[in-house]
């Protein structure tokens, strides 16, 4: 997983198009309306340790975002944090405006200031 996004971002670079970021998964815990991949805190913390030492041996200045979803689950993206190994590749959290309370985003800021927080999702219908 981690050698394709490093292959992503290289074949992007190349077009002229650079990677700022990415996220491993969006919508980590999948919804039930439509397909997606299931990828548990402590699974993504592992990955983004893939990726992020990939990254680090190829050279790749991307910054990696956890979470990528609702406010409803704060303690995913902290999980991710309060792991020294996940964090040290970790930027910040993304998160989707769909439920949740949008305070529980600043519960994780002020938990973590060291960390970006953006708004990763959004519709005009909601």
């Amino acid at each position: 997983m981690a050698d394709y996004f490093v292959k992503f971002i290289h074949a992007y670079s190349e077009a002229g198009v650079p990677i700022s970021y990415i996220s491993p998964q969006n919508e980590p815990m999948g919804t039930p309306t439509w397909p997606g991949m299931f990828l548990s805190a402590c699974q993504e913390a592992e990955l983004i340790q893939e990726i992020g030492k990939a990254f680090e041996a190829n050279g790749i200045s991307t910054k990696i975002l956890a979470w990528d979803h609702n406010w409803d689950v704060p303690s995913y993206p902290e999980t991710i944090f309060s792991d020294p190994a996940a964090s040290k590749y970790t930027a910040g959290t993304g998160w989707h405006i769909y439920s949740g309370n949008p305070n529980y985003q600043t519960v994780v800021h002020n938990d973590y200031p060291g960390k970006e927080t953006f708004i990763t999702e959004t519709t005009g219908g909601v």
